[in-house]
């Protein structure tokens, strides 16, 4: 879960255990927020709770999603107490609070890239926030946010970096996600007929990302203090 920077949230809990529901005694649900550093942010603040009630609501504040220069965002935990007949359980969730990041990238993009289904690669299985602040740490932050708000080809390039950065992760269980023969029961398709060098594969999005990164080279920001993408020497020819 992901939460924009000074934004109100909820957060829903199930209060169970692996082997079924573990309904809150009443009075007994109580939740605290963490921070990053593990620091307690807030609580514990009690909730008001019906009888057998097996799921609550935490509300989370818009003054609890800041995020402290440098960093870029921030991680926050939420630990939920309750009694179960009088016997203690706790659960937690984490969740990360972003700045508005400037892209288009998106899973459906990873999909496509891929020649992956919904059922293949879920929405939370792919990480465009994690490729986007990779993709700033190479070409600076400065760098991206004028690209990806050029309205230029710039910009398609810079979201297309992030796309195959997102996409290289997935890569790792590609072989285990990629169905060779798929049906819903009417139709058939089947693919990798002739097999497919998954090496390369990840060797050709890599290639892709870098020419991307190489088509955004160019662009100027006010600041003239930082240089913009710049192409390290050749430790071979100097160059």
């Amino acid at each position: 879960m992901d939460v924009l920077v000074g934004t109100a949230a909820s957060i829903s809990f199930l209060l169970q255990s692996p082997t079924g529901a573990l309904p809150a005694d009443v009075g007994s649900v109580t939740w605290s927020l963490y921070g990053g550093n593990g620091a307690r942010i807030s609580g514990p603040t009690a909730i008001t709770t019906a009888a057998m009630q097996s799921e609550v609501i935490v509300p989370l504040a818009p003054s609890d999603h800041t995020i402290t220069a440098p960093a870029r965002f921030e991680r926050r935990t939420v630990v939920l107490d309750w009694q179960t007949d009088g016997v203690s359980h706790t659960s937690r969730q984490t969740y990360r609070v972003l700045p508005f990041l400037n892209t288009s990238a998106n899973a459906d993009a990873v999909r496509t890239l891929l020649a992956l289904t919904p059922d293949e690669l879920r929405d939370e299985e792919v990480d465009i926030v994690r490729a986007y602040f990779q993709i700033e740490s190479e070409v600076t932050q400065a760098v991206l946010d004028v690209g990806l708000s050029s309205g230029t080809l710039i910009e398609f390039s810079l979201n297309q970096a992030i796309v195959c950065e997102a996409a290289l992760p997935c890569l790792n269980t590609i072989e285990l996600r990629a169905a060779a023969v798929n049906t819903d029961g009417v139709q058939k398709f089947e693919r990798y007929k002739s097999g497919i060098d998954f090496d390369a594969l990840r060797a050709r999005v890599q290639g892709m990302k870098l020419e991307a990164l190489d088509s955004a080279a160019g662009i100027e920001i006010d600041d003239p203090t930082l240089v913009v993408l710049t192409q390290p020497t050749d430790v071979i020819t100097g160059a």
